[in-house]
């Protein structure tokens, strides 16, 4: 047989993994619901996840479930403020994942300072509400002043992808 399959992806091993969260999780938080805190925690791991591939330490030597795993533990930090989780409640659910999985707090720590790195105001309370990540704005919609007056490099770049098109065209058209 000649299948071609392909890897699981981290997105996927994060939604196993959040179905390890205690069901008796009844905290107080501003989240509505254990479900809305659930997702929450899963579109900013998610989000962590798809910024990860940026980083070649992280995409290249590193297992879609590790990713994954720091994800979460990150996106549970980065949401403290605003998602209540009891020690004890956590502690849960990370030997429910270690007994799972095998993987650790302490087995994915370099990756989880990798992501922190990757948004370091997310993790210090500068920002005011994680838990609504903005993907609305296309790096079309960033100016010119906006990048000269962004915080030393902080935004992504504008993508120049269009001219490197363009001339790959013209170079097609000369040969």
């Amino acid at each position: 047989l000649n299948w071609h399959v392909n890897p699981t992806s981290s997105a996927k091993i994060i939604a196993s993994l959040l179905h390890f969260f205690p069901e008796k999780w009844s905290g107080s938080s501003n989240v509505s619901s254990k479900a809305s805190a659930r997702a929450s925690i899963y579109e900013l791991a998610r989000y962590l996840t798809e910024l990860s591939v940026c980083v070649s330490s992280i995409a290249l030597n590193c297992k879609a479930s590790e990713v994954a795993y720091a994800s979460i533990l990150c996106a549970i930090d980065a949401l403290k403020d605003e998602i209540y989780i009891p020690d004890k409640l956590q502690m849960e659910f990370e030997n429910k994942v270690t007994a799972a999985t095998r993987l650790t707090p302490n087995t994915v720590k370099d990756v989880r300072a990798s992501l922190q790195d990757l948004c370091p105001s997310m993790f210090s309370g500068d920002d005011n509400n994680v838990s609504t990540l903005s993907r609305s704005t296309a790096i079309k919609e960033i100016s010119p002043t906006q990048e000269n007056e962004s915080d030393h490099g902080k935004i992504s770049p504008v993508c120049v992808m269009n001219q490197c098109g363009n001339q790959a065209i013209s170079r097609k058209r000369v040969r």
